[in-house]
């Protein structure tokens, strides 16, 4: 029944897609064992097959494009201010992430814009999704893919107007009346949180794990549980109907990004 239900080349490209890179992983995690020159093999071939998928997707069209790979990602990292920001988004990406967010409150225009023209271009090598948090002017400027927006930023429907058709709106939001409003306003993701206290939000109440399941229960859209998340955390996450997360601290401060990025990811096709 889902092959008859898929009535366009991006959706076709898409599940193939998918089906090879997992084909691909399997062979990777069996090479491990017994033959490193195979699971080598595997990788580079599934890193490029992204980069394949990519440029496929945007053949059949920009924003069925995005919102196809949107929908694909489970494991979505935030950056913070960093001395390694961007090696330590290259591990990540290395590692299977596939949709990241360039959050910088504080920095001046200048290195903001030096930032994230610098993620965007190691984004696009690895056919990872680029988000700019609230500036859809830097958005433009750096060609992302698309822009996310706090309850106090610039109305969806001013950004849409700015931003096209083509890119993507993501809102953060505490309460369900506010993703029902995301919805109406034509986001194409939410986050929803903060699930626990954290540093990066801080003074925000945290919302516990019942707003995960209001928005699982009615949510159209895609929504990432965000706050204070990490491996451990995934499983309450999942249980609670949540099938995507978002994280800051458990991949930028983490001392090995790369095993930190591929822990969260297994633990979310595991719990899956």
């Amino acid at each position: 029944p889902a092959q008859a239900e898929r009535q366009q080349p991006s959706q076709v490209v898409a599940a193939n897609a998918g089906r090879a890179q997992e084909a691909l992983r399997v062979l990777e995690e069996f090479g491990r064992a017994g033959d490193p020159l195979l699971a080598a093999e595997a990788a580079a071939i599934r890193y490029a097959l992204y980069d394949l998928e990519v440029d496929l997707m945007r053949a059949c069209g920009a924003a069925a494009g995005r919102r196809e790979l949107l929908l694909r990602c489970h494991l979505y990292l935030i950056t913070s201010p960093s001395p390694r920001l961007l090696e330590t988004v290259a591990a990540a990406l290395e590692a299977g992430v596939r949709l990241v967010q360039y959050r910088a409150k504080q920095a001046d225009d200048l290195e903001r814009w030096q930032e994230a023209r610098a993620l965007r271009q190691l984004c696009s090598s690895h056919g990872a999704l680029f988000i700019v948090n609230d500036r859809v002017d830097l958005a433009l400027a750096v060609e992302a893919d698309g822009v996310h927006l706090g309850q106090g930023d610039l109305p969806p429907a001013e950004a849409r107007r700015l931003l096209g058709p083509d890119r993507l709106i993501g809102r953060s939001t505490q309460r369900i009346e506010q993703l029902r409003q995301a919805v109406a306003d034509g986001c194409d993701y939410v986050g929803v949180g903060p699930i626990n206290a954290t540093p990066t939000k801080p003074g925000r109440e945290p919302v516990g794990l019942a707003y995960v399941r209001e928005a699982a229960a009615e949510s159209p859209i895609p929504f990432f549980a965000i706050g204070g998340l990490d491996a451990g955390a995934v499983a309450p996450v999942v249980a609670a109907g949540g099938r995507r997360v978002a994280v800051v601290r458990a991949i930028i401060e983490a001392s090995d990004p790369h095993a930190a990025s591929r822990e969260l990811l297994a633990a979310l096709q595991e719990e899956a």
